[in-house]
């Protein structure tokens, strides 16, 4: 009894490697969100103990330039992977 081919799409075992393999291909996650560097911002908690403890100089100025770099990192990271912002000429 010859055995009878079936669709790819309609039972898993059926079809070649390559079928199967460019299944999972489309299962792939995607690149990573913006929120996934956001964890970086903790680096600044080691500044923000020295100035909370007051071993800064000059705490204004520390807490000034802390929010000033925080304002810039979240921007520039969630206008990187947004790809219309990415490609805007003020990006450029």
């Amino acid at each position: 009894m010859p055995r009878e081919r079936t669709d790819p799409g309609t039972d898993a075992r059926a079809g070649t490697w390559r079928d199967r393999r460019r299944c999972r291909d489309d299962q792939r996650p995607g690149p990573p969100g913006p929120y996934t560097l956001l964890p970086w911002l903790l680096m600044g908690t080691g500044t923000f103990s020295n100035l909370f403890q007051g071993e800064a100089p000059n705490p204004w100025l520390g807490v000034l330039g802390l929010l000033t770099f925080n304002y810039l990192y979240i921007s520039v990271v969630f206008r990187g992977f947004d790809k219309e912002k990415r490609e805007s000429p003020v990006t450029y």
